[in-house]
């Protein structure tokens, strides 16, 4: 697991990593997304742009549960600090695990 937080610059860390993310070294990503993102231009949508063609599943962290997410625009709102988490979608049991299903796809929050 690679956890994340580094006040803006989450989406500048990830690109590092670009080699152990090409070679599913890296399972499972937490992140964060402030208004720290909009100061520095990056935005939720990048995340998914990145991350989704290295097939990972990409979902919102809330107190008792992950929201597996697919991207919408009103998933750029950074008046408050949200936590993201993303993991790789041909681990059916981690995405058990985190997300409460085995497809990794878009579901109502439990």
């Amino acid at each position: 697991m690679l956890k994340i937080d580094t006040e803006g610059l989450d989406f500048d860390v990830i690109t590092g990593f670009i080699g152990a993310l090409s070679a599913g070294n890296i399972r499972m990503i937490q992140f964060e997304v402030s208004q720290w993102n909009a100061v520095v231009g990056v935005w939720v949508r990048e995340w998914f742009e990145y991350l989704t063609p290295l097939d990972y599943a990409l979902g919102r962290v809330f107190p008792g549960y992950v929201q597996p997410l697919t991207y919408h625009a009103g998933l750029e709102e950074f008046r408050h600090r949200a936590n993201f988490v993303a993991v790789q979608r041909g681990d059916a049991r981690l995405r058990e695990c985190v997300f409460g299903d085995t497809d990794g796809g878009e579901t109502q929050p439990r």
